[in-house]
């Protein structure tokens, strides 16, 4: 047990606070998850002011974890890692099932100020207050970062944009994207959007068995439409957690999406969702490489023949060339197959490199293509290869990502 925050680091938390009682705002909804009955009554009468009424369930953010697997996130919410032997681990995974609308704040029992400063400060959450908690703190630190008020050094929030490039057509970028955007929804629970770059010849729809929307090339060619209300028509529920964003636009009519259009649909996707899918063309233009300078990560997929690794690795040097930071991984599709490079050879091709292997289920991945479901579903071999990259691109591989892309997620 960490001892109360002193009377300087109090006095700082009420500074980075609005200090006007903020107007009701009675259509926010609130949840909180605190392990203690003292703390559960000082969130209702601190936040009365503003809400009507405030869901409080004991527990702690392990708790809240469990219910956000399954259920949509609520526009506020209250945790506490009070306990919690790992809360910084607890915090990333909260982060890829938490939706980054949703403003999180957090109570503990650290009151160390170097712990205030990274959850507020580097981290993103909204707040942050230590045990005991008194309603007078919560109605003056808690209730205005609920209510909207400006937080202090507030960035843009926004998920990670993992773009997914071909090393050549047929290599099977878009079956790696549609599967890797459901592992990402189903197996993490995290809030997914799946983007088609592909706008007259794009096939996301029709592995996923739904009709794409209408829209896109609008957004793409026009960025004052592409806003949220916009997005939210063009997009298609796939599941509860992931939307397919596409078009099927005549094979005579020109697509010319621009570099703005690109940005502002990435940034409004970034806004609502954990991650951002983008199933990029075979031959990507100078508007689909700002796609990689606001990517974290590129997938590279590649088949095991010799043009195919070169070509990829030109992908690797063209992200760089277009001034992109993201980490390159490639993924090896149809691995194993009768007279491909060997993965030992490859690995050797691009020394170096992060390569993960898919292995060969061609008729697997045909069959689910032509009855319209996911090839996960198809073919286990598939799904059990594909999860691998899926906890690497969630940040749950050997290489943890920074706090900055927690940040991130977390940030309002």
């Amino acid at each position: 047990m960490h001892p109360p925050l002193s009377p300087q680091v109090s006095e700082l938390a009420t500074a980075e606070a609005v200090r006007l009682v903020p107007p009701p705002a009675t259509g926010i909804q609130v949840l909180a998850f605190v392990a203690d009955d003292a703390s559960a009554n000082a969130l209702r009468a601190g936040l009365r002011d503003i809400l009507e009424d405030v869901q409080v369930q004991r527990g702690t953010i392990l708790t809240a974890i469990r219910h956000l697997e399954k259920r949509s996130t609520p526009a506020a919410l209250v945790v506490d890692v009070s306990g919690v032997p790992s809360p910084i681990d607890a915090l990333e995974h909260l982060a890829r099932v938490c939706s980054p609308s949703s403003k999180v704040l957090v109570i503990g029992d650290n009151g160390d100020i170097a712990f205030y400063r990274d959850l507020v400060r580097v981290m993103g959450v909204a707040e942050y207050l230590p045990k005991p908690i008194g309603r007078d703190a919560v109605a003056r630190i808690f209730a205005p970062a609920i209510a909207g008020a400006p937080h202090v050094e507030a960035t843009t929030r926004g998920g990670t944009v993992v773009a997914v490039s071909g090393a050549r057509g047929g290599a099977g970028t878009t079956t790696i994207a549609v599967n890797l955007a459901l592992q990402l929804s189903t197996a993490l629970h995290g809030h997914v959007a799946l983007l088609d770059l592909h706008l007259s010849a794009g096939t996301t729809a029709l592995q996923l068995g739904v009709q794409p929307g209408s829209g896109l090339r609008v957004a793409l060619e026009n960025p004052a439409r592409a806003d949220a209300l916009f997005l939210d028509r063009c997009s298609v529920p796939v599941n509860e957690r992931l939307r397919l964003i596409a078009a099927y636009e005549s094979l005579n009519a020109p697509c010319t999406p621009t570099e703005e259009g690109i940005r502002r649909v990435l940034e409004e996707l970034s806004q609502r969702f954990n991650f951002i899918i983008v199933d990029l063309p075979a031959s990507p233009g100078e508007a689909e490489a700002q796609v990689l300078r606001m990517a974290r990560q590129v997938l590279v997929v590649m088949t095991p023949d010799l043009v195919s690794v070169r070509d990829a690795d030109r992908i690797r040097r063209w992200a760089v060339d277009s001034g992109s930071a993201a980490q390159t991984t490639f993924v090896l599709n149809r691995g194993g197959i009768a007279g491909g490079l060997k993965p030992a050879l490859v690995r050797q091709e691009l020394a170096g490199a992060t390569i993960f292997v898919v292995p060969d289920v061609n008729k697997a991945i045909l069959r689910a293509g032509n009855l319209g479901i996911p090839a996960i579903k198809a073919s286990g071999a598939f799904r059990r290869s594909l999860l691998a990259l899926t906890q690497e691109v969630a940040g749950q591989g050997a290489d943890r990502p920074a706090r900055s892309w927690l940040g991130r997620m977390f940030r309002s």
